[in-house]
């Protein structure tokens, strides 16, 4: 009988034991939470083919980084201008990069194995650290973003953007906490350095204009197509030429958009295409190019106050007189389908208007089409075979200079019934053709 309660006392013992063992720490039920330091729990399935330490780890330091993503978005909704995606996307950004800089106050305080094979463990950070850590790192960027304002305003180019961008990239991990300058050197007191390069970009903007030389701009479609024409970037305020800044042109074709960066004199060469549809305004605009813009909220500022400059272009459509000469087998035949579809891809293309006679005409068209049998019919069981070939030449009427000569790819017709109407099979072949082999020739 003793011997029998001595057993069973054992296995009390034990199983009392066991279960004690097995508790969880106050630490995984309830999260800690205290006025001096931020705490987080990482959990993962324990797992010999991954590093579950580090995993767990990594979760907890994730569990830290959403306080601190609280404090910081709270705080940049009263230090920037931007819609919510915006701050959702500075916060995360700030948080990243303020963990990253706060990983050496990190302290893992315990782990945990529980009974169903999760391995836990508690981080945490210590908000003084963390903020004196902060206050030093905002101090140098502080001081380094100043100086590059500083350069930006000693003379407006096309540096200046760039340099409040790089400014702006130095109190970007530091926004919530609105880092700040002595920017005005007639007053001691501080401005927030976002503020700052805010009323600076609007201001530059603002000051850029841009004038054309000559002042209006008359163009001709394929008899100017090598004109040049130049603009001079100023600046309003000081009335000095504004060097090495990028525009963008744009508005006589759509989806073509040219850089252009104007030299040591402010000026910007250009000469405009010879492609000009019909739907196209006579107007070109001109903005500032802030495509190389890195940091996002620059370019965002740059966006909402950037200035277009539409210069209006006077366009005298080219007078184009018409010759075909077509010639099938030694027949001289006439052709009417294919000079009006080449006369179409002329309206469409360079808003061209035909005229009846030479004499009144800026250009003259030559079409010029010819067919050829180059070996005889092997007998009743096969067509006859005749190839074409011609194109097109556009010459000033004045001059006779040829602007333009397009030659089309040869084609290969066939018949049965003659040679004649092989040849105009031939001919039809290549009209069919004949919207790619202009389009290829711009």
């Amino acid at each position: 009988m003793r011997r029998l309660f001595i057993f069973y006392l054992f296995i009390v013992f034990f199983s009392c034991a066991d279960r004690g063992a097995t508790l969880n720490p106050a630490w995984l039920d309830v999260r800690p939470n205290d006025d001096l330091n931020w705490y987080g729990v990482g959990s993962v399935k324990k797992d010999k083919n991954i590093d579950f330490r580090s995993l767990a780890r990594s979760r907890a330091l994730s569990e830290i980084s959403e306080q601190i993503k609280v404090n910081i978005k709270s705080k940049l909704v009263d230090v920037i201008e931007a819609n919510n995606d915006q701050i959702n996307e500075f916060s995360s950004s700030i948080t990243e990069s303020r963990v990253e800089t706060s990983l050496e106050n990190i302290e893992y305080l315990d782990s945990f194995i529980s009974r169903d094979g999760q391995f836990h463990v508690v981080a945490r950070l210590n908000r003084e650290k963390y903020f004196k850590k902060i206050a030093s790192e905002l101090k140098k960027a502080e001081i380094s973003s100043g100086n590059l304002i500083q350069s930006a305003t000693s003379e407006l180019n096309g540096s200046s953007f760039k340099l409040l961008s790089e400014a702006m990239d130095q109190i970007d991990p530091y926004l919530d906490l609105n880092p700040k300058m002595v920017f005005s050197p007639q007053s001691a007191k501080e401005e927030a350095i976002y503020d700052v390069i805010s009323k600076l970009i609007y201001d530059y903007n603002n000051r850029v204009n841009i004038v054309s030389e000559p002042k209006n701009i008359v163009f001709r479609p394929l008899l100017d197509s090598k004109k040049e024409f130049r603009l001079k970037v100023i600046d309003k305020k000081t009335n000095s030429p504004i060097s090495n800044i990028s525009l963008v042109v744009g508005g006589f074709i759509l989806d073509i958009h040219d850089t252009l960066v104007t030299d040591s004199e402010g000026i910007i060469k250009f000469v405009l295409p010879d492609y000009f549809p019909v739907s196209s305004k006579n107007k070109v605009i001109f903005k500032l190019d802030f495509s190389k813009i890195n940091n996002s909220q620059v370019k965002h500022l740059m966006e909402i106050s950037t200035l277009e400059f539409p210069l209006n272009a006077e366009i005298i459509y080219p007078l184009v007189y018409v010759e075909g000469d077509f010639i099938n087998l030694g027949e001289k035949i006439s052709n009417k389908f294919i000079v009006d579809k080449i006369k179409t891809l002329f309206e469409n293309s360079y808003s061209a208007t035909f005229v009846n006679s030479l004499e009144s005409s800026d250009l003259r068209l030559s079409i010029n089409i010819r067919t050829e049998q180059r070996r005889e019919r092997i007998n009743n069981n096969f067509p006859y075979i005749v190839h074409s070939s011609g194109g097109l030449i556009l010459t000033k009427t004045t001059d006779n200079v040829d602007i333009k000569n397009i030659q089309f790819p040869e084609k290969k017709g066939s018949d049965f019934n003659s040679a004649r109407l092989a040849g105009i099979d031939a001919i039809n072949k290549m009209v069919k053709e004949l919207e790619l082999s202009f389009t290829n020739s711009k």
